[in-house]
């Protein structure tokens, strides 16, 4: 659907583009309801492991794609799903 959208922006001279993160340490994270911080510490290990980085995402990191997106650097750039996720994404 994005893909559409951002074909039908096009004469309209709008570009849209989509930024799709992984798994972002913030303290989010340590506020789930019944989960003490040993659980939050089994969650954060779940996710570290499926994740070819070996790490959980910082916020700045996925700030960092969305500026880039919309500065004149990406002005080529559109229909994109900017993935930052630490290669999640590419498990074979």
């Amino acid at each position: 659907a994005m893909k559409v959208f951002a074909k039908e922006l096009l004469p309209r001279k709008i570009r849209l583009n989509m930024v799709s993160p992984g798994p972002i340490d913030t303290p989010l994270l340590h506020r789930n309801p019944g989960m003490g911080p040993d659980d939050v510490a089994r969650l954060k290990d779940m996710m570290i492991a499926n994740i070819p980085m070996h790490r959980m995402g910082e916020s700045d990191e996925v700030a960092k794609a969305v500026l880039f997106l919309a500065s004149d650097d990406a002005s080529f750039t559109t229909g994109c799903d900017f993935t930052v996720d630490g290669g999640g994404s590419i498990r074979s």
